[in-house]
């Protein structure tokens, strides 16, 4: 995941967010703040594998089709 740009920009300000809010001793914003980076983590891994699925079955038609 960190090797895609539209990923890990987001990672990065996520885990800055996390990091600002166990500084700043605020439990509530902390929680918050990985509860959306765990979420946004599942999702990725999801629609990357999606991706992939899609990508497979795409070689896979050019491969019986001889295209």
């Amino acid at each position: 995941m960190t090797t895609l740009p539209r990923i890990f920009e987001s990672l990065i300000q996520q885990h800055h967010s996390l990091m600002d809010a166990i500084l700043a001793g605020n439990s509530e914003a902390a929680l918050q703040a990985a509860q959306h980076h765990l979420t946004f983590v599942e999702d990725s891994i999801k629609d990357l594998d999606a991706e992939e699925a899609r990508k497979i079955r795409s070689l896979r038609r050019l491969t019986i089709t001889g295209v």
